[in-house]
């Protein structure tokens, strides 16, 4: 299990998480990671790119698009009852590459197309 912290919230989501495993365990932090910026744009491609085209192939609102991208690569658990998925929150950088390469895959193999372009910047205007 791999948690990407950024701020307090995730910081207390990942202990909820680890107290449901079973001990011992060993923890190993990285502080600064220099990647966090890249990350932050891969996150972007998938949310402003890849999951718009999958819901306008499929029809699904972007919701359900994501969460049936989320099923499709990156599924832990199937139950009678739910889908244990990765959080994407939660992925490395790596990790976080190969599942948008997952996703841009399906979406050559079902439909032929896969997502492109770059991400905007956010921007902020600031009056004259």
């Amino acid at each position: 299990m791999q948690f990407f912290i950024e701020n307090s919230d995730q910081a207390e989501r990942a202990l909820r998480e680890l107290r449901d495993h079973q001990f011992p365990y060993f923890i190993t932090t990285e502080s600064g990671r220099s990647d966090t910026k890249s990350w932050k744009e891969l996150n972007a491609f998938f949310h402003s790119q890849i999951v718009p085209l999958f819901s306008e192939k499929t029809g699904y609102e972007r919701s359900e698009a994501k969460e049936q991208l989320q099923i499709l690569n990156a599924l832990i658990e199937e139950t009678p009852d739910y889908y244990l998925v990765e959080s994407i929150s939660g992925m490395s950088y790596d990790r976080l590459c190969k599942f948008n390469e997952s996703c841009q895959r399906h979406l050559m193999k079902e439909f032929g197309v896969y997502a492109q372009g770059t991400v905007r910047a956010k921007t902020k205007k600031i009056l004259k």
